[in-house]
């Protein structure tokens, strides 16, 4: 096990698509831009301002206008990506989560199971409890295997050690009590509101009532959190 610190975020190529990519579309915008306006004039008898606009440049200043709008539109896509990816460093004494010029800092010390449940990366405290939950589908699944295996971390790969423990959420299951049944509902609310600030104040409560949740799909699933559970990868 070394003591440098692996690094795992999205690939570099992932940003350069969007930043040759954008001027491409540009350049190609620009030759087609006079025909395919005309033809919705003529087909469907309209067509967007913006279209209609660039149809009116001369094709010789059409192409470099369009060209340099696209290097702009790609730089900021660009940055956008990457500031929306999530980045991870994977050091002996903890983990750091980077993301939206956030980060964030776990210690290795609650750091009981690591795992991608399926796109999101997932860590739990020995006892089972959530503690930290995040998309990762701009991260290697491979490099963050060796990342963690490297310093030894309980990485479970593409599985959660609780799978066989969730349930489906069914409203008015006599198995949950009233005060779990109305977490529940006020964070299927805040998920259709897209409040996450909410949806995250709601899982934490959840926790602390000793119910994990997550979403499959569109479906609410819980388990039960045990003090004295632990897994071996």
């Amino acid at each position: 096990m070394s003591g440098h610190p692996e690094h795992v975020r999205m690939p570099r190529g992932y940003l350069w698509l969007f930043r040759l990519g954008c001027p491409l579309l540009g350049f190609g915008l620009a030759l087609v831009v006079k025909p395919l306006t005309r033809w919705m004039i003529e087909t469907l008898d309209s067509a967007p301002g913006p279209l209609r606009l660039a149809a009116g440049i001369p094709t010789s200043w059409a192409i470099p206008v369009l060209v340099v709008i696209g290097i702009g539109a790609g730089c900021w896509l660009s940055h956008e990506a990457e500031r929306d990816s999530l980045a991870v460093t994977v050091r002996p004494d903890g983990v750091i989560a980077a993301q939206r010029d956030t980060e964030r800092y776990i210690p290795r010390s609650r750091i009981g199971t690591v795992f991608t449940d399926p796109e999101e990366l997932v860590v739990l405290t020995p006892a089972g409890r959530e503690i930290f939950r995040s998309s990762a589908t701009d991260l290697s699944k491979t490099q963050l295997t060796e990342a963690f295996r490297h310093h030894d971390y309980p990485w479970w790969g593409p599985r959660d050690p609780h799978e066989e423990h969730y349930r489906n959420w069914m409203d008015g299951d006599p198995d949950l009590d009233e005060g779990i049944h109305t977490l529940l509902r006020t964070r299927q609310e805040t998920l259709r509101s897209d409040n996450r600030a909410e949806t995250e104040r709601v899982h934490t409560q959840l926790q602390d009532e000793g119910i994990a949740v997550r979403d499959q799909g569109k479906k609410q699933q819980y388990r039960r959190i045990s003090d004295h559970d632990t897994t071996t990868p």
